[in-house]
C-alpha cells in the first residue's frame, strides 16, 4: 500500500542539501509518496516538481525533530527516488 504526503515546502539546509521532514503520524504505509506544493517566489516554479518515493522502513532510520508537537523524520531530499518526473509541456 501507498500514501501520498503533501508537504508545503522543504526544510532548507542552506539551499544546498534539502530536506523534507515527514510527520511520523503520516507514515501509515510501506511506500511513502512525497509532494511539495512549494513554488519559488521569484519565479512561480516549482523547485522540487516530482514525486519523490521512499520506504517506510528506511524513512524510519533518520533522525527526529520535534516541532510544535509533532516528531518529524528528517530525510535529505537526495536519499528519495524520483518516483514521478513532471516534463514542462512545449506549445503546440
Amino acid at each position: 500500500m501507498t500514501v501520498r504526503i503533501q508537504l508545503g515546502a522543504p526544510i532548507w539546509d542552506g539551499h544546498k542539501n534539502p530536506k523534507f521532514g515527514i510527520a511520523e503520524y503520516r507514515m501509515v504505509a510501506e511506500q511513502l509518496e512525497v509532494e511539495v506544493l512549494y513554488r519559488s517566489k521569484g519565479t512561480g516554479g516549482k523547485p522540487f516538481p516530482h514525486i519523490y518515493r521512499i520506504s517506510r522502513t528506511k524513512a524510519l532510520t533518520y533522525p527526529v525533530q520535534v516541532r510544535c508537537g509533532v516528531r518529524l523524520r528528517i530525510i535529505p531530499v537526495k536519499d528519495f527516488d524520483v518516483y514521478y518526473q513532471e516534463v514542462p509541456c512545449g506549445g503546440i
